[in-house]
Parts: C-alpha cells; structure tokens; sequence
C-alpha cells in the first residue's frame, strides 16, 4: 500500500512510502505542480527488484494526478517523468507508457513519442518542432551566428562568484570578471545569457572553474 492516501492541498515535494504488512518497501519523491506529477527519484528494496516497482510507482503517480483531476484540479493531467534519452535503455521503459509525449528542444512544444521515435533512431540531434534542424552526427564545431548583444542594465545585474572568505560568497557584475576581457570568453558569456534569456540571466550567479589537470 502507499502511505500518501490523502490528496495534496499544496504544490511541492512529497514523499510516497510503500508499505507491505507494515514493512517499508519503497519510497518515491515526487513534486505536485500546475498541470502535473513530476516523478522525481524512486527507490525500493532489493528483494522486490522482480517485482517491477518501478512501474507500480508510475501507476500510483498517474493515478494521484487523476485524483486530484477529479478532485477539482482540472489542469491536473499529466505525470512528467523527467529527461527521456533515447540511446539509454534503461530510459526506455518511459516510452512504455502511453500515450506520452517529448518536448521539442528548440520550441519547447510536445510531441507524441510515436511521431518523434524515427528522428531519435537516425539522429543524434532531433529537433520535432524543426527537423530540418536535426543532426544525424555530433556537432563537431559551434554553430556559427551573431553574438548577442545584451542591455547595459541586463549586464550590471548578471553576477558572477568573484571570491569567497569563509563560507561568504563575494559577487560582482559579470563585466568586472578577468573572463569578460578575453575575447573568446566573453563571447561564450554572452552566448550563454542570450540562450537563458534576460530575466532568467539576472537570477542566476555565475562561476568560472577550469580544469588543470
């Protein structure tokens, strides 16, 4: 039995503990969010492992988005089941379910799994929304465009680690950082804040670490 038998009166994180004659036998994390069910981590006793809980979590996960559906949440009809990896056959049994779907890569829009399989199997970039814009080999140099340019405004506010004292963490405007004179540093910068968009790049903070081995 699952231990979480009352519907959640809030969106967050949860845990579901499985219980069989009284013994915990599994535990699944889960968050409760606006239209769905994120299935978060899920672990389970070795002894069961035959027992494919891994599926029996996934049922209880679909059938608690559908109690809370029928309980007055109208928008609550999906189990999001995390990254999909089409390579990796362990992720596999995700495609078992359905239907499910994949969100495009470029426009963030789903698609159903049937319509994306034949792009997955022949390529190893597959963009569903574009697939003009899938690439059957790795990307062996970056693609070449305009770096983006971003508001002054949008630059002060980005901040990045400039130094730590203790457990303090120092920060300052990207533009003060020894990375943002160098040329070719700074244009991965800019690159990477344009792809996170001006909102998102003011929020985040930004450390630069190397490897030198």
């Amino acid at each position: 039995m699952c231990t979480l038998n009352v519907i959640p009166a809030n969106y967050g994180s949860y845990h579901q503990m499985y219980r069989l004659d009284g013994e915990l036998v599994a535990m699944s994390v889960i968050d409760i969010l606006p239209h769905c069910v994120s299935s978060v981590y899920f672990m389970y006793e070795k002894k069961w492992e035959k027992f494919s809980f891994g599926k029996l979590s996934a049922l209880r996960e679909v059938t608690l988005a559908r109690e809370m559906h029928e309980a007055g949440v109208p928008d609550m009809q999906y189990l999001y089941m995390g990254f999909y990896i089409h390579s990796c056959q362990k992720m596999r049994y995700k495609g078992e379910y359905a239907p499910s779907y994949l969100a495009d890569p470029e426009e963030y829009t789903w698609f159903p799994l049937e319509k994306c399989r034949p792009l997955l199997d022949k390529n190893h970039y597959a963009a569903f929304a574009h697939p003009e814009h899938s690439l059957a080999e790795p990307a062996s140099e970056p693609i070449a465009g305009p770096t983006p340019a971003l508001p002054e405004d949008v630059l002060a506010n980005t901040l990045y680690v400039a130094g730590f004292e203790g457990r303090t963490i120092s920060a300052a405007p990207v533009t003060d950082a020894d990375e943002w004179a160098d040329e070719t540093a700074r244009q991965t910068i800019l690159i990477t804040l344009g792809a996170l968009g001006e909102k998102l790049a003011q929020e985040i903070l930004l450390h630069f670490a190397y490897d030198l081995s």
